[in-house]
């Protein structure tokens, strides 16, 4: 418990430092990309397609510039996917409302609908012959697991989805023969850096002929983002051992490894392998980088982007967090004394912190009950939470032991129930003038 705590209280101050660099932060700073995301790559590696402001951009996978491939406002594009002929991107757009699959031709710029299902699609790869996506689409949830499924999408005609197997898979990668198929099972869709449990994602092995399953890599930590090496003998995966995740490289027959990053701040995220095999992306903190898998002894080198266009991001801007996560449920976060000491939701305990010590304490916590929903008086002196108790929603008002004492100071609150009845409440909030 005390672990999660800290980490969302690690958490909060990170996104309250960054507030704060920006405004120290060069004038050119805000002109090149950061925290962009899902890069894919041309067949032979030159070129760089990715994720940044809701957008698909293209860059050299060298550095420099990199050009919006198509504006569409208040709408998302995400997901690129190069096709194997280098002239098609497969991505996942919400603008015909539900997240669905979309094909841009590279030559003119045009835009055609793949997929049509309001469940949503999201692709990943795609056949030899680019008539076919790779891709995961949500469907009917069975009530215990995951709704997503792996499917086979016609990407040159309208027609029916093949679902491969009915079970959770994601992250598929299909081999380039075309007869075997890479996955994860099991984690969800963050990468967990030093988690170990039993909800570690695992990479599978499943060969189409055969409808035969296998699990290659079953661990107490991480094991995502399989890719197929060209020559379909192994594959690369990130993996969380040693604690951050790292690249690995292991060969199908004999499972012997071998570690190709070395990363010790934090992980790789979201590599991508160009089909010749010979250049692969990846990000780490803010950037992208880019190495050569196959000569493994050259470190991964930074790829440093601008916009071709102008910054979609204005030099200052102000953001604010209310949500944390709360045993598997979005949990809350209240500020007062302009944002010094902090309340917060998570792991079903109410607790209140300041931003230097970072030092948590615990306001309201039991077994027999779940808080949620937290938010300060205006003036400060008081705490509001909601308190399930599995028979009805307590709406309750907490104070400190000593009043004199800043929130995080006090050892002691004293705890009230305002309404305390079989009647099942959330969105709480309070009037401007605390009454």
């Amino acid at each position: 418990m005390r672990v999660g705590v800290l980490r969302v209280a690690a958490l909060l101050l990170a996104v309250a430092s960054l507030t704060a660099a920006g405004a120290d932060a060069p004038a050119d700073a805000f002109d090149r990309i950061y925290l962009a995301s899902r890069p894919t790559l041309s067949p032979d590696g030159s070129r760089m397609v990715f994720e940044w402001c809701d957008g698909l951009w293209s860059a050299p996978t060298a550095g420099g510039t990199a050009d919006a491939l198509q504006s569409t406002p208040a709408a998302k594009d995400l997901w690129p996917v190069f096709a194997p002929d280098g002239r098609r991107i497969a991505f996942q757009s919400d603008r015909d409302g539900g997240f669905k699959i979309f094909e841009l031709n590279l030559a003119d710029g045009k835009t055609r609908q793949v997929t049509f299902h309001s469940e949503g699609s999201r692709p990943y790869g795609w056949t030899a012959d680019g008539r076919t996506l790779v891709a995961t689409v949500t469907r009917d949830r069975d009530g215990l697991g995951s709704a997503e499924r792996i499917a086979l999408v016609p990407a040159d005609r309208r027609a029916a989805e093949q679902v491969l197997f009915d079970t959770a898979g994601s992250e598929p990668s299909l081999s380039p023969d075309g007869t075997r198929l890479l996955f994860t099972r099991g984690g969800d869709d963050l990468y967990r850096k030093r988690y170990r449990g039993p909800r570690a994602a695992q990479v599978w092995l499943y060969e189409l002929n055969e409808k035969r399953f296998t699990c290659l890599l079953r661990r107490d930590t991480e094991s995502r983002t399989p890719l197929w090496t060209p020559d379909g003998k192994g594959f690369y995966y990130v993996s969380g051992e040693g604690g951050v995740m790292n690249l690995w490289h292991r060969e199908l027959d004999g499972g012997r490894e071998t570690q190709l990053t070395f990363f010790k701040d934090d992980s790789v995220i979201h590599p991508t392998l160009s089909a010749d095999g010979r250049t692969l992306v990846f990000r780490h903190l803010f950037d992208f980088y880019r190495m050569d898998p196959t000569r493994p002894q050259r470190p991964p080198e930074r790829i440093l982007l601008r916009p071709g266009a102008a910054s979609l991001r204005p030099a200052a801007r102000r953001r604010y967090y209310n949500a944390c996560w709360n045993n598997d449920v979005p949990g809350d976060v209240t500020f007062c004394d302009n944002g010094m000491q902090i309340a917060f939701t998570t792991g079903g305990d109410l607790w209140v912190m300041d931003t230097v010590l970072r030092d948590p304490k615990r306001v309201h916590g039991s077994t027999l009950t779940h808080e949620r929903d937290c938010v300060f008086a205006p003036d400060g002196k008081a705490l509001y939470y909601l308190s399930d108790r599995g028979d009805g929603t307590d709406l309750r008002r907490a104070t400190r032991g000593d009043p004199a004492k800043d929130w995080w100071e006090n050892s002691t609150f004293h705890s009230q129930a305002l309404l305390h009845d079989n009647v099942n409440r959330q969105n709480l909030s309070v009037s401007p003038d605390g009454a």
